[in-house]
């Protein structure tokens, strides 16, 4: 028996949905893929500050990742999708995370520095298309960009979806 995958991917032009509550969505195999590889070469800290996911939870068409970091600034995360759906059984898709500081020229003074953590909501829809119910029912693996590894920092399997 043998294993036959298939994937389709969205126009690699690189749209990005403007952000909401703190979230820029960008879409993109290309960005996708050269964003994972800094990620797994380890040079992710080149496109984000220090954040950890925490949690992962997924209620119908929201999703919502914990974070946790340290800072004084605000910031802002982009969340990047690579446009491709895995046809696998059951398909998949990922999502890689960034965090990014609004105002680098605002230094912390000291003690200044405190721990956050606060939930990301990433409403699917809007990211995959409202109309996209294939990659609305796929699992998703979410990865930070300071994450080295092929192993996800959390997933949400696709029974957790219905």
């Amino acid at each position: 028996m043998g294993i036959v995958l298939f994937s389709c991917n969205k126009d690699d032009g690189n749209p990005t949905l403007p952000g909401e509550n703190g979230i820029n969505l960008l879409i993109g195999a290309k960005l996708y893929k050269d964003m994972e590889n800094k990620r797994l070469n380890g040079k992710g800290s080149e496109n984000s500050a220090n954040f950890e996911i925490v949690g992962l939870e997924r209620e119908r068409n929201l999703l919502k990742v914990g974070v946790s970091y340290q800072g004084c600034r605000e910031c802002i995360f982009d969340v990047v999708w690579e446009g491709i759906i895995r046809e696998t059984s059951p398909c998949k898709t990922n999502l890689t995370l960034s965090r990014k500081i609004l105002d680098s020229n605002v230094s912390c003074g000291s003690g200044t520095i405190r721990p956050f953590t606060e939930t990301l909501e990433i409403d699917l829809e809007r990211l995959f298309g409202k109309d996209n119910t294939e990659t609305l029912a796929c699992s998703i693996d979410v990865y930070s960009m300071l994450n080295e590894t092929d192993s996800p920092d959390q997933e949400v399997p696709v029974e957790h979806h219905l």
